[in-house]
């Protein structure tokens, strides 16, 4: 498995499993960490939809509630969040491939701006050729 993926004993399930997904690249904040601590990520759903699912589950060790803070469309939210973590990596907190990142909100939200607004002009289909009408035919006899 390549080195983005999860091991297979945490259900298989890769970090690139949404690359190519239509969704949203999201922050969650959370109270009980440090300040200034944010978890980013993507869902094909919402950053409020993650966070309820965050909360809902006990299995995560964070002491506090996660809550959706911002989050923004694009049209491959896996390959965004990837760029996003590349972009951020040096506010990274824990472990590659944790979602935890010590970072200004403005700096992350406009990261993450900048980068679904690339993504998405880079998806956008080729425009199509110019279409021109239909010339009469002009008989080879005619003068003008």
């Amino acid at each position: 498995m390549g080195r983005w993926r999860q091991h297979k004993r945490f259900g298989g399930r890769g970090f690139d499993q949404n690359h190519g997904v239509a969704g949203v690249v999201y922050i969650l904040q959370n109270d009980g960490l440090a300040a200034g601590y944010l978890k980013i990520g993507c869902s094909s759903r919402s950053g409020h939809t993650r966070a309820f699912e965050l909360n809902k589950d006990a299995n995560t060790g964070t002491p506090g509630t996660f809550r959706c803070i911002f989050e923004q469309r694009t049209l491959d939210c896996g390959r965004a969040e990837q760029i996003v973590h590349q972009r951020l990596s040096a506010h990274r907190k824990g472990k590659r491939g944790q979602e935890f990142f010590q970072v200004d909100a403005d700096l992350a939200r406009s990261t993450i701006v900048s980068v679904c607004g690339e993504i998405d002009v880079s998806h956008r289909p080729p425009a199509p050729p110019p279409t021109f009408p239909p010339r009469a035919a002009t008989p080879s006899y005619v003068r003008p």
